[in-house]
This record gives C-alpha cells, sequence and structure tokens, in this order.
C-alpha cells in the first residue's frame, strides 16, 4: 500500500460527479489526500481560505464557473499562479499551454498517476 501524503493534498475539480468519485479514488488509492469541489466556484474558494494543494486536477468544461476562467483566476493571484495544473477533459482541442499535463476522458491512469507523482 502506499504512504500517505498528508504534506499537500490534492484539489481535483470536476463537475461530472462521477468523474469526480472515480479520480478522487484512483489518488486516495495511491496514498494521497484529496479535496473535491464539484465546481470552479468551490475550487476558488477551497484554494483562497484553504492549505495550497501540490497540484490541481481541473476539468474545462463545467457549470457556472469553467475550467478557462478558473485558470484565469489562477494566473492572477501570484500564490496560486505556481501550482501546477493537470488538465482532464472530454475535449483537448485547445487545452491551455501553461499546464504541467493534459488528458483527455478517459483517462491513461498509469501515465495520469506519473504525472501527479511527479508533480507531487
Amino acid at each position: 500500500m502506499p504512504a500517505t501524503n498528508h504534506n499537500h493534498p490534492i484539489l481535483v475539480v470536476e463537475d461530472d460527479q462521477a468523474a469526480l468519485a472515480a479520480m478522487c479514488e484512483i489518488l486516495r488509492q495511491e496514498g494521497y489526500d484529496v479535496i473535491a469541489a464539484d465546481n470552479g466556484h468551490k475550487g476558488l474558494e477551497y484554494l483562497l481560505n484553504g492549505s495550497p494543494p501540490c497540484i490541481i486536477v481541473l476539468d474545462l468544461v463545467m457549470r457556472g464557473m469553467d475550467g478557462w476562467e478558473f485558470r484565469n483566476c489562477l494566473r492572477q493571484n501570484p500564490k496560486l499562479a505556481r501550482i501546477p495544473v493537470v488538465v482532464v477533459s472530454g475535449s483537448l482541442k485547445t487545452a491551455p499551454s501553461d499546464v504541467a499535463a493534459s488528458f483527455q476522458k478517459p483517462i491513461n491512469v498509469a501515465a495520469f498517476l506519473d504525472t501527479i507523482a511527479e508533480c507531487c
């Protein structure tokens, strides 16, 4: 069983409940602490009030504040702009170029976990 990473959690921002649950479970099985946010507003609220995560896993297409708007908010805050972001989306035709990695759904779990391990 992997060691638990209690130093910095991983923030997963995803509005699809099934995808959110699946990603959180995959990460927890690897021993990571995970914070789940089911929309961009909740993710941003956590970032402004909680401990900084080691990485943000972000969907681009969400109701309310989408991943693009969320990303713009991060860029405007020097403290938040340094946090690596991994995009997980159903369509990566126009994924941001300034992210640690991008994965199209359904994700390659091994590659996804390798990326998370590199950033955390």
